[in-house]
Parts: structure tokens; C-alpha cells; sequence
């Protein structure tokens, strides 16, 4: 089976300019990201602040386009796509659920109405809008808030009100951006509850970005993004089973596996503890033995002790960069001034 998303090498880069007298600054987002999810898979997405986390998660779901690679969703490649193509790609392939509840619904709007909008848009009958709407509240545990507006709702209750619109047109894919952000621990419990029944119960593909260390125990695997790449993968490891109740699986027995990520041409990112442990710098000799691939590092290449960058013994580099527009300008009025001044 095809998977529901495949991502090879892609790369967004940002451009900027401070001034007009100052280049365009270039940001790196993403730097060759390769990602694979099949389809109705739960999987979490971790990373540092700066990572790229957020950057896949706009590509994916149509609101950013790659800058190169290939993104396809649903058999869909969306850096081809046109931009109605696109917004009807947002409109019935994917439902988003943000970390800001405000950002999720229309504060006028009652809970009925807001998960009716993108049916309406969808221009799906008045009457099935209705019967969707109440039936996708009746899952969420929100059957008695229907005609509430946001502002009467707790935040975990927007957050549900906020999973019930990012289903209403039946999307293949659903994007949580931080959904338990904002919340504390027991309803940041029942979103993840939630979010694993509409996966196991509607075969609903879920990708959650998350900074909570224990998502682990709710998705199917936890992918680290370092630097715009994939690093790591964690999956669980099942050891044992409650025989007592074979439907009830002993919550004990799990146990978790961090797995080093492959890209397309077998590169890959060794996590920091491990070059720090070795002093492994910017190259590493490859051995393969009976058990597999042995990485030793080599004399000449160390990490740095006060930065942990890579540096070369007996060696060094000296750069110097061509002077700003804004310098040169500076420089020229000078010269004005001064011959100005002579004149007089």
C-alpha cells in the first residue's frame, strides 16, 4: 500500500531583507527533510525551538510551499499544485488544529456553528451540515455544549470543539500544532485520548507537533527533527502481555527504542551525547564487522570544548567579508563632507 505522505529531500529556505541597503538574509527551515507516513498512522513530531517542526506542518498542509524536493499527500504533489488547487486541498484533504484556541474558532460563532463553516464552504446541504456537526460533538464529549459560544468553554473544551471542525469534511490528514499547549495535564490527557480514538475509530492519519516529552505513550512513533532534517525515530517495544485479558494490553510493558533516521542516500545524524562521549569531529571511520557498522572517530578532527563545533588541529581559517552597501554609502558621504569642507 502507497503511503499517505511521502517527503524526499525537501528544503525551505526564508528570505528577508533588514534594509535596503542590507542583503536579503537567507534561513535554512528545512535542509533536505525525508518523511514517510503511512496511511491511518498517528505519529508525533519533536524538536528544538528553530527545527523545522512547524515549517513541515505549513507544507503539509498547503499553507507554505517547499522551496525544493517532493511533497506528495494523498497522491497529491503539492509543490505542483496551482492555488485553487490548493485551497481546495485545504478545504477537503486536511483539518488543522492549532495551539491558540482563538485561532481555531469564530468567538461569535456558537460550537455547532463553527464546525458547520467548512461543510458550508463545502457547500454540503444544510441539513446533513447539522446532523455532522452534532454527531462530531457527540465524539468529542460535547453533546451538551452545542449552542455554547467559545468564550463559555474552557480551553479544553475549545481544544475538542477544535478537532470536531478540523474533521467536519472528512479530511484524509489531521494537523495538531501544539494542541495541549495551552492546557494542563488531565485535559491535555483527554486530547490525546481523543485524538487516538478518531485515529483507531475513523482510520483518521494524525501528525501532532509537541514539546510534551511523554506524547510517546499516545502516537504510533515519535520523529526528532534536528536542524531541518529527521534524526531520530522512538517506537515502542512491547516485551510482554497481560494473558490474564488478551484485549488489555499490560500498560507496564512498554518500553521505547530511539532509532537512528536514514535519508534517501544513507546519511545520517548521529545525536550530540554520542559525538560529545567520543569526541567524534567532522569525520568518523567506518568499520563493518560481524554485529553491523562500527563509527571510530580519527586524530585530527576533534570536538571543540567550548562550543562543541567541529575544528581542525593545527589549522585555521580567517574570512573576511565584503563591506555592506549601508558601509559603502557611509564611506562615500564621508568623502563628501570632507571635500566640502576642504572647499570652503
Amino acid at each position: 500500500m502507497e503511503p499517505l505522505i511521502t517527503c524526499e529531500n525537501l528544503v525551505k529556505i526564508y528570505s528577508s531583507s533588514i534594509s535596503r541597503y542590507h542583503k536579503g538574509v537567507e534561513v535554512v527551515a528545512l535542509q533536505g527533510l525525508d518523511l514517510t507516513v503511512a496511511q491511518g498512522e498517528m505519529i508525533g513530531i519533536v524538536g528544538e525551538s528553530g527545527s523545522g517542526k512547524s515549517t513541515l506542518l505549513n507544507i503539509l498542509g498547503g499553507l507554505d510551499r517547499p522551496s525544493a524536493g517532493k511533497v506528495l499527500v494523498a497522491g497529491a504533489n503539492l509543490l505542483e499544485m496551482s492555488a485553487e488547487e490548493l485551497n481546495l486541498y485545504r478545504l477537503k484533504k486536511v483539518g488543522f488544529v492549532w495551539q491558540q484556541t482563538t485561532r481555531n474558532l469564530v468567538p461569535y460563532l456558537s460550537a455547532l456553528e463553527n464546525v458547520q463553516i467548512p461543510m458550508r464552504i463545502h457547500h454540503i446541504p444544510e441539513e446533513q451540515c447539522r446532523q455532522r456537526a452534532t454527531q462530531l460533538l457527540e465524539i468529542t464529549g460535547l453533546a451538551d455544549r452545542l449552542q455554547h459560544l467559545p468564550g463559555q468553554l474552557s480551553g479544553g473544551e475549545q481544544q475538542r470543539v477544535a478537532i470536531a471542525v478540523a474533521l467536519a469534511n472528512q479530511p484524509d490528514l489531521i494537523l495538531a500544532d501544539e494542541p495541549t499547549g495551552e492546557l494542563d495535564t488531565i485535559n491535555s490527557a483527554r486530547i490525546y485520548e481523543i485524538l487516538r480514538n478518531i485515529n483507531r475509530d475513523l482510520g483518521a492519519t494524525l501528525i501532532i507537533v509537541s514539546h510534551d516529552p511523554g506524547i510517546s505513550r499516545y502516537v504510533d512513533r515519535v520523529v526528532l527533527i534536528r536542524d531541518g532534517k529527521t534524526s531520530t525515530e522512538t517506537v515502542r517495544v512491547t516485551l510482554a502481555i497481560d494473558h490474564h485479558n488478551k484485549n488489555q494490553q499490560d500498560p507496564e510493558a512498554d518500553k521505547y527504542e530511539e532509532l537512528l533516521m536514514l535519508d534517501s542516500v544513507g546519511r545520517v545524524q548521529i545525536p550530540k551525547l554520542m559525538l560529545d562521549a567520543l569526541n567524534i569531529g567532522s569525520r568518523v571511520r567506518a568499520e563493518i564487522n560481524q554485529e553491523g557498522i562500527t563509527l571510530k572517530p580519527v586524530d585530527g578532527h576533534v570536538r571543540s570544548a567550548i562550543n562543541r563545533d567541529t575544528t581542525f588541529k593545527d589549522e585555521s581559517i580567517y574570512m573576511e567579508e565584503e563591506p555592506v552597501e549601508e558601509t559603502r554609502q557611509t564611506l562615500i558621504q564621508k568623502f563628501k563632507n570632507l571635500w566640502r569642507m576642504e572647499g570652503k
